[in-house]
């Protein structure tokens, strides 16, 4: 073999290593959403894309069937090329005829292990790493092309590896899982931001709900030294006292108070509308009226407690730390810290 067509084949075969390995990375660290958006842009090739990664282990095991291949032709085809080259110069110095194939053998080994290395994996794998969605787009009609042809070997491995890793109790995953930690969702939307997808006004709103995870109820709650309640007599709950409360604080659900401090549940000033029409002097709201107080525990966090509280349809629930009562939480507190303010007709314009 000349040197020529040696060099030609150790470029070709790096090449096509590089081909594979890029879309190897490529599909694993394309990001579902980035290529939802655009296929929603009418780019038929991000469908393409998607496709392949909800069947990600055979283009996986086709990526590395490629690789083997290219390397192991690269191994049997440009090492004994280059070093068949080489012991011509050292020949010419008088190298010993026993040590003059190895030496020249190991030369050669070192000259493509590098070649491979460099331009055959790390080149590729960090290019895949800086743009995977748009490589993704370029790669994968070569990819799925290489896995419509060799799909038998491909299905045959991929069968062989799904029963080995079953025996040792794993599930093999034709498709990654799409979930993101707060900090990659933090940089979607500054992302989005900055590419006109969000406003100013959403782009805030969205971080606040993410700074939220960290936010404790005791923060949000209201405390018990700074609770509006309303009091529970042997005679009932006075409507007036109500219609006050309403007046001068403009809240519409206030909890209700016993002798004593316990808290009994809470109104909501919608359920005693038709008694404000009454033509009573002062008449009582009936016990009935109450709505029942849930109790949510202190040491939880927002996601537990809206949860909790939607499930039981409640607008206030009472907050409990080891037992004890130390405020009451809010459903609409809740809501703003995920969404912002929230205006009701309660709320002054």
């Amino acid at each position: 073999m000349s040197i020529w067509l040696a060099l030609f084949l150790i470029v070709v075969l790096l090449a096509l290593n590089a081909f594979f390995v890029a879309a190897e990375f490529a599909l694993v660290s394309s990001r579902r959403d980035r290529l939802e958006s655009m296929a929603a842009q009418a780019k038929k090739e991000a469908q393409r894309v998607i496709h392949s990664i909800e069947h990600l282990s055979i283009y996986l095991a086709g990526a590395q069937f490629g690789i083997t291949i290219c390397s192991l032709i690269l191994g049997k085809v440009a090492e004994p090329a280059i070093a068949r080259y080489i012991e011509v110069p050292f020949m010419a110095l008088g190298v010993p005829a026993d040590l003059l194939h190895p030496v020249a053998f190991v030369i050669a080994l070192a000259i493509i292990s590098w070649l491979h290395i460099l331009f055959g994996e790390m080149v590729p794998k960090n290019i895949a790493i800086a743009g995977p969605e748009q490589l993704a787009l370029w790669l994968t009609p070569a990819m799925q092309l290489w896995v419509t042809i060799t799909g038998p070997v491909i299905r045959a491995l991929n069968w062989i590896a799904r029963i080995t890793l079953k025996a040792f109790g794993i599930e093999q995953r034709d498709e990654l899982e799409s979930t993101v930690d707060e900090q990659q969702l933090a940089n979607m939307i500054m992302e989005s931001r900055e590419e006109g997808l969000l406003d100013a006004e959403e782009t805030a709103r969205l971080a606040k709900a993410l700074r939220s995870e960290s936010r404790s109820l005791k923060e949000v709650m209201i405390p018990l030294e700074k609770l509006t309640t309303i009091p529970y007599s042997s005679r009932g709950i006075s409507l007036s006292a109500i219609e006050h409360a309403v007046r001068t604080t403009g809240f519409s659900r206030f909890p209700v108070e016993r002798p004593g401090g316990a808290l009994v549940g809470y109104l909501h000033v919608k359920d005693i509308l038709d008694l404000m029409e009454s033509d009573e002097t002062d008449p009582v709201v009936p016990v009935s009226r109450i709505r029942r107080l849930s109790i949510v525990d202190g040491a939880g966090s927002l996601d537990d407690a809206l949860t909790s509280m939607h499930r039981r349809s409640a607008h206030m629930a009472q907050v409990r730390d080891n037992g004890e009562l130390i405020g009451v939480l809010a459903l609409e507190d809740i809501i703003e810290e995920y969404v912002g303010t929230v205006s009701d007709w309660t709320h002054e314009s």
